[in-house]
């Protein structure tokens, strides 16, 4: 019996085995705490390796091939070692945690998480290969293939490697062996990473080191600023003279390039940088900010550059660094997921930027100016100021009439183009005139910023600059920003104003200027050098007799060179031709366009001269709004728009009143298919507070 009861424990055990449990990673309950421990691990790891192939390489090698997508945020080098971990670890670490939260539901639930992300990270990776086979396919019979055919064949894909993950230990061993891949990943790309310490050049030393307060407009032509003897129009623009008349104008300024990335960048350097040139302090280091660094205090506001080294200009502090991290992360899988996308579906996601967020440009020039306060050294304050860059949405009041996102580009381009308006000619001189109200805006920003400094008592003391990066154009069926022979007057020529240190005497030169000269004429005026070779020559003394023709680079077109003397005949026939579209301050209150009757606008509706005809059916669609204006919202419904309800004529005249006055005269254009539609500015003084009347009506 002692024997057989022996023996008795080894046939129980050989006839009923244990079970095994499944070989997914996964570990009974009753296992001991270091199993458990184990199988976490190893999923872990397991989704480590799918993040490193489906995400963070396709982020990491389009990053490494963009050195922009740190520099333009000023990202320093633990921002970058932070995003590279959490995209290679912390992901991976987070769908972790996520499944961890759900094993507490129950182990199946654990395991379908699991299975989940196995098979959605698998897809990502195998819509690239789907697209191959696709292609393959459809290119046998001269066919593109769809994207949703292809999205559709990734995600198939995807289920199957789940469940071949689930079914063939081959599978999971693979998969585990690629774990030291996604760490190979992360360690080149922190060797590659473009981040590497900006070497700055030498720092200029200045004899007499004044405050320097420089501002660089966006999209003005200086011909916009002018009357018809092309001085600054004070009645319209009455700041902008203010700093004429206690600066030097040069008033031939021509820009070197018709884009900001560019023309800023050669603004800040004297030299105009070469093609495709990153606009960032890595590649262009040699810049205003490097030779002041040592002298003065740096406040710089940029929009599409980083020209200050991160040291010297960004923000200091660990308050910041969770938010641009996650905004580097986020981008990062952007970045992924257009790398992973069909073609045909790319646009779905979203036009993939550089990731400079474009702010409200009003905001940003209040804050550069409430930071215009006494100090105790010398300071640089430097801001490129979206204004009065499109869209064009407020009245020199500052009041919004229309809300639009940054960037919104304005009504009447042609069908698939950027940069090219549309043969209507109402629709572009109506666009025009919303830009000149804009400049009016920014004349009252401008007059914030010169009222700021004097009540801090800097202005006398401090050399003030302000320009602009280039111009803009408005003529039908023609570009208007890249430049062309046909527009080059619009978009060379740039204002430029500098005020020296102790300067109450305004001046004029006529001589030819460029863009690429302000910082040599920064630096004399300080009483520096610029310590390197570069294009531009100070403008304080003399000038060459003979001007060299002007050459305005583009991004997407060839240079353009252009005579002096042709450049100037050009422009003053585009003076005139702005002159006879709206006129100037002398010729009232009222920016309107005077080839419609602008004799009526503010009259009253049986005043003299005003022959009206019948009334139009229409129907205007800020009606609602009219009846509640409120100038304290910051918002008035200056911007009429609608459609005309009856049968007309196109080209025919409709008169919009407000309270029993002329308001707007329009012509009537098929914009659109439907029924023909107006869109017309009234003058913001035309509305009253509360309920306004409007009334419709043709021209007699």
């Amino acid at each position: 019996m002692t024997g057989l009861g022996r023996h008795r424990p080894s046939r129980m055990l050989f006839l009923n085995p244990p079970r095994r449990p499944p070989a997914t990673g996964f570990t009974s309950n009753d296992a001991t705490s270091r199993a458990r421990e184990g199988g976490i691990l190893r999923r872990g790891l397991e989704l480590t390796v799918l993040v490193g192939f489906a995400l963070a390489q396709p982020a990491f090698d389009v990053i490494s091939k963009t050195p922009e997508f740190f520099a333009l945020r000023g990202s320093s080098r633990t921002e970058v070692i932070l995003f590279a971990l959490v995209i290679g670890i912390g992901i991976p670490a987070a769908l972790l945690i996520v499944e961890l939260v759900a094993g507490l539901a129950g182990r199946p639930v654990a395991r379908g998480v699991h299975l989940g992300s196995v098979a959605v990270l698998s897809a990502l990776l195998a819509i690239p290969l789907a697209q191959g086979i696709a292609d393959g396919l459809y290119g046998a019979f001269d066919h593109t293939p769809s994207g949703w055919f292809v999205l559709a064949g990734g995600v198939m894909l995807g289920i199957a490697a789940a469940l071949a993950y689930v079914r063939f230990r081959l599978v999971r061993a693979y998969l585990f062996a690629l774990v030291p891949a996604p760490l190979a990943f992360l360690a080149l790309f922190l060797i590659d990473a473009p981040t590497g310490a900006v070497v700055l050049p030498p720092v200029s030393e200045v004899a007499k080191p004044a405050p320097v307060v420089m501002l660089v407009f966006d999209e003005l032509p200086v011909a916009s600023l002018m009357d018809e003897r092309q001085r600054v129009d004070a009645e319209r623009y009455p700041n902008f003279a203010a700093l004429a008349g206690g600066s030097t104008w040069y008033r031939r300024t021509t820009s070197v390039s018709d884009v900001s990335i560019s023309a800023v960048p050669a603004i800040l350097t004297g030299t105009l940088p070469p093609p495709r040139t990153p606009p960032t302090a890595s590649e262009q280091p040699r810049n205003l900010f490097a030779l002041l660094r040592e002298s003065h205090r740096l406040a710089v506001s940029e929009v599409w550059t980083s020209m200050c080294s991160a040291g010297p200009c960004r923000t200091t502090g660990l308050s910041a660094l969770p938010r641009r991290t996650v905004e580097s992360v986020t981008d990062g899988i952007e970045i992924a997921a257009h790398a992973a996308a069909p073609p045909d579906l790319e646009d779905r996601l979203g036009k993939l930027e550089q990731g400079v967020a474009v702010g409200d440009p009003t905001a940003d020039l209040q804050r550069f100016t409430k930071h215009l306060r006494p100090a105790d050294r010398p300071e640089l304050h430097f801001i490129h100021a979206l204004l009065p860059h499109y869209p064009w949405v407020r009245l020199p009041s500052g009041r919004l009439y229309e809300r639009a996102a940054p960037l919104t580009l304005p009504r009447g381009f042609q069908a698939g183009t950027v940069q090219r308006w549309d043969q209507d000619a109402w629709l572009v001189r109506q666009q025009w005139r919303r830009h000149l109200l804009q400049v009016g805006y920014l004349d009252r920003m401008l007059g914030s910023v010169l009222r700021r400094l004097r009540a801090a008592g800097t202005y006398d003391r401090a050399l003030v600059v302000a320009v602009a990066d280039h111009g803009v154009s408005f003529a039908p069926g023609r570009e208007m920003r890249d430049v062309t022979p046909s527009n080059v007057q619009d978009i060379a020529r740039v204002p430029l104003f500098i005020k020296a240190p102790g300067q109450r005497q305004g001046a004029v030169i006529d001589e030819p200027a460029r863009t690429t000269d302000v910082l040599p004429t920064i630096m004399e005026i300080l009483g520096g050098r610029v310590p390197w070779r570069i294009e531009g020559r100070s403008l304080i003394g003399r000038r060459p007799a003979r001007p060299p023709p002007v050459t305005v680079t583009s991004e997407r077109r060839a240079p353009v060179t252009t005579p002096t003397s042709e450049l100037d005949q050009r422009f003053r026939h585009s003076l005139a031709r702005r002159i006879r579209m709206f006129g100037t301050g002398s010729d009232g209150p009222d920016l309107v366009d005077r080839e419609h009757h602008p004799e009526w606008i503010g009259r009253r509706l049986r005043g003299r001269g005003v022959r009206l005809g019948g009334p139009a059916a229409v129907r205007i669609q800020q009606k609602g709004l009219l009846e509640r204006v409120s100038r304290r919202s910051g918002f008035v419904p200056a911007l009429l728009t609608g459609e005309v309800l009856e049968h007309v004529q196109e080209g025919r005249e409709l008169v919009l009143t407000l309270n029993g006055r002329v308001a707007a005269v329009v012509p009537i254009n098929p914009w659109w298919t439907g029924p023909p539609r107006f869109s017309a500015i009234v003058p913001e003084r035309l509305l009253h507070e509360g309920a306004n009347s409007v009334a419709a009506y043709w021209t007699g």
